[in-house]
């Protein structure tokens, strides 16, 4: 809706602790993707994204270039039988990576992998 339109921008990005990850899973408006494309460069913050203004999600967006940043094909909302699985597993990974420890199941995503699955039609 137009009162949750960019309702994390510049603000409230710039009160994230350093080295914080925004995790966007729900809606891309409501993140200023400009404002956080900025924080991102800056290498104060980290961002896995599953959902993007602009789907695809451009080739040559700036946000596809940074080490501080994960990326996922819009699979967060593909089943919903997997809610709760998908929450107990990124919090996991989260708890692993607070601590200095590698993810569990988090991957950075192959380019074929990838194209793969953006071909794959999702049955309900």
């Amino acid at each position: 809706t137009a009162e949750n339109q960019a309702m994390i921008g510049k603000r409230e990005l710039d009160r994230m602790p350093k080295g914080a990850c925004l995790v966007l899973v729900s809606r891309a408006s409501l993140v200023d993707f400009d404002a956080l494309t900025a924080k991102v460069r800056q290498g104060d913050i980290r961002a896995a994204l599953d959902v993007f203004p602009q789907e695809p999600f451009p080739k040559k967006h700036p946000l596809r270039g940074f080490d501080n940043v994960i990326l996922s094909s819009h699979r967060a909302g593909s089943l919903s039988s997997s809610y709760r699985l998908m929450g107990e597993m990124l919090v996991d990974d989260l708890a692993q990576i607070l601590s200095g420890l590698p993810p569990l199941r988090l991957q950075r995503a192959e380019r074929e992998t990838v194209a793969r699955m953006r071909s794959m039609p999702v049955k309900r």
